[in-house]
């Protein structure tokens, strides 16, 4: 009677986290891009802020009273220090929150605009290769299969490495990683939608 009444339970909550994954991920997303779009506002010097922000201190500014190193799990009883400085400072006396949502920017610039880039360069190549076949598919999927072949983090290394450091070339570095990914899965799309079609 236990065991009849625990399956269908344990199923019920199982579907019910499955189900609720989704709003969780989007809350999640949309809390990252908010932080990101009010990052100046969140953490940023006072005195090149229109308003006060909830953070009094840039990524880059220097705590001197500090440094080197103050974490907030610290023994120490400095209560101002708590109210300054919520995630404690670097080694330089540098405000760790205010780099956090200062770095969030950034990461979603290389994500974002690495992914889109992808998808531009992406889609043509795997529309060409899954509408004209032939020799075009079989170049296009063996130079995939090439870039496929290599570690993505060495990859990614190898290409910051030839462009240089910059933002613009990690996003490009992102983007020629998933591009084999994103050219295999509209071939694959293309490829279905002609059998469909030639078979009805």
């Amino acid at each position: 009677m236990i065991r009849s009444w625990f399956i269908p339970f344990s199923e019920r909550l199982g579907m019910r986290r499955q189900q609720q994954l989704p709003k969780r991920t989007l809350l999640s997303l949309m809390a990252i891009f908010l932080v990101a779009l009010l990052s100046n506002f969140l953490a940023n010097d006072p005195q090149k802020s229109f308003f006060p922000p909830l953070i009094p201190y840039s990524a880059k500014k220097l705590d001197a009273a500090n440094s080197p190193f103050f974490s907030p799990f610290s023994t120490q009883n400095i209560p101002s220090v708590y109210q300054r400085h919520w995630l404690g400072t670097d080694e330089l006396g540098r405000d760790v929150t205010a780099g956090l949502i200062a770095g969030t920017q950034t990461a979603l610039l290389i994500g974002v605009g690495g992914v889109l880039l992808a998808l531009f360069i992406g889609l043509p190549i795997g529309l060409a290769a899954g509408y004209y076949g032939g020799l075009t598919d079989q170049i296009t999927m063996r130079l995939v299969d090439i870039l496929l072949a290599f570690p993505w983090l060495l990859l990614a290394i190898g290409i910051v490495a030839i462009l240089g450091p910059g933002i613009n070339n990690v996003i490009i570095a992102v983007a020629i990683i998933y591009v084999p990914a994103c050219a295999r899965i509209v071939r694959a799309s293309v490829l279905s939608i002609y059998r469909t079609t030639s078979a009805a």
